[in-house]
């Protein structure tokens, strides 16, 4: 067996604020290096660090403390200040794992949940594997750390440290006759190669611990995914189109927007200013039913069957000429088209009814087309035009002025226009045709 070296010890007084403690005696890595802080060992590698061969602290030990640093200059000097470091820290990743597995708790959270749960899945992972490493890895090869990248997949970096197994294999090689566990040299323990067999199997029964949690957790996921999958399927998002199938019905009335299409649901509001109400009738109709429309009277409203006729009123209806000042029984016809266009120069409409355009055919002589058809060609054409002087026209043929007369001819009157022609009657029985200033025609039937 070697010669077995006494690590050497660093005493600190804390003064609050201090982080880096230079080491005299050189420090290999973490594993050759025994920290206790008032006594308590620490044992979490996240808090400190050794820097150029300082050590550094994440946050300054408090004002007072007594700060106790051993470092072990070879493996067989380290004893077991490495091993229960590591097991400490297995430990403590054990109860990190836990933690992740007792948070699953809420499905309503159910999503956030499962990637939180993953996240800490591939990070215990990462350490079973990095413990794995320290645990088994051959002898004379480097310990891997593994760190996860959040996906499942892991960045391994190689470290200066070696195995237990290393150790074991170290250890055995140095086995005399004699020896056995816990023997004691130079007031430091050593281990022989059975005392480290049993912390190995110690460390690899605390690996299938941590192991069984991932296990579980994955199992965990694996029921969280299915609950989000069953929920994305029954319950109604706040957003984006779905198809409701089945009666719904709603205790208190859902509130719309103003409808912008067909098929869209109206308010109330909407509804009540599309209405027509009965009541603001002065002369209310009887219900009538005819082949293609029925009205009735429902809570002050007219309610509509079929639309092609809205109310049937009868002939005369004396509401009708109270309103147009018609008075007698004579019987009220409206008038179906009119206009009042100018015809000279660029022909143009002034003002008009169911009257879309004027054609210029020539000097005197228009075209009128409907905007919409007359029912036949036996309508009634009533027309009249200024005299172009400021005083009243003589229409005697035979005065010193022109007599200015309008015409049409039957035989160019249909359901969608009609043609006139204007001109005078000069004296000598002189006909001329002219373009009037202004025309008015009004059309009847």
């Amino acid at each position: 067996m070697g010669v077995l070296h006494t690590p050497s010890r660093h005493t600190f007084e804390c003064d609050g604020t201090q982080r880096v403690f230079p080491i005299p005696s050189l420090m290999i890595s973490q594993d050759f290096v025994r920290i206790e802080i008032d006594g308590v060992l620490q044992s979490d590698r996240k808090q400190w660090d050794i820097v150029n061969n300082s050590l550094v602290f994440v946050l300054a030990p408090i004002n007072g403390a007594i700060l106790d640093v051993q470092v072990a200059s070879d493996s067989e000097s380290l004893g077991e200040l490495g091993m229960i470091a590591n097991v400490d820290i297995l430990a403590q990743n054990i109860t990190n794992v836990n933690k992740v597995a007792n948070n699953i708790v809420d499905i309503q959270n159910a999503e956030e949940n499962s990637i939180i749960a993953k996240e800490e899945a591939w990070r215990a992972e990462a350490e079973r594997l990095t413990a794995n490493s320290y645990a088994t890895e051959p002898e004379d090869v480097y310990v891997k750390i593994y760190t996860s990248n959040n996906d499942g997949t892991f960045t391994v970096t190689d470290t200066t440290d070696y195995s237990s197994y290393h150790w074991e294999k170290k250890a055995a090689s140095l086995i005399i006759i004699g020896i056995i566990d816990d023997v004691t040299s130079n007031s430091n323990r050593t281990y022989s190669s059975n005392k480290i067999d049993t912390i190995v199997n110690t460390i690899e029964g605390n690996i299938d611990t941590i192991e069984g949690n991932i296990d579980t957790i994955e199992g965990n996921i694996d029921t969280i995914e299915g609950n989000v999958a069953t929920l994305n399927n029954t319950t109604v998002k706040l957003t984006g189109n779905e198809t409701i199938a089945g009666v719904k019905t709603f205790s208190s009335s859902p509130v719309v927007p103003t409808p912008t299409t067909n098929t869209q649901a109206a308010n109330k509001e909407y509804v009540d200013s599309k209405t027509l109400n009965i009541n603001t009738l002065t002369d209310k109709p009887t219900p009538v039913n005819t082949d293609n429309l029925v009205l009735q009277e429902v809570g002050g409203g007219l309610k509509k069957v079929s639309y092609e006729n809205l109310i049937k009123l009868p002939p005369n209806d004396t509401n009708v000429k109270t309103a147009l000042n018609a008075s007698g029984t004579a019987p009220i016809f409206a008038c179906r088209a009119w206009v009042n266009f100018k015809g000279t120069g660029t022909v143009a409409i002034r003002a008009s009814g169911n009257v879309s355009s004027i054609t210029d055919n020539g000097t005197g002589n228009y075209t009128v087309n409907f905007t919409t058809a007359m029912q036949d060609a036996n309508y009634s054409i009533i027309w009249g035009n200024d005299t172009d002087q400021n005083t009243v026209s003589d229409f005697s043929n035979r005065s010193s002025t022109a007599s200015r007369q309008l015409g049409f001819i039957s035989s160019l009157k249909t359901t969608s226009s009609f043609t006139i022609y204007s001109g005078a009657n000069l004296q000598g029985d002189v006909a001329l045709r002219l373009d009037f200033s202004e025309i008015n025609i009004s059309i009847f039937r």
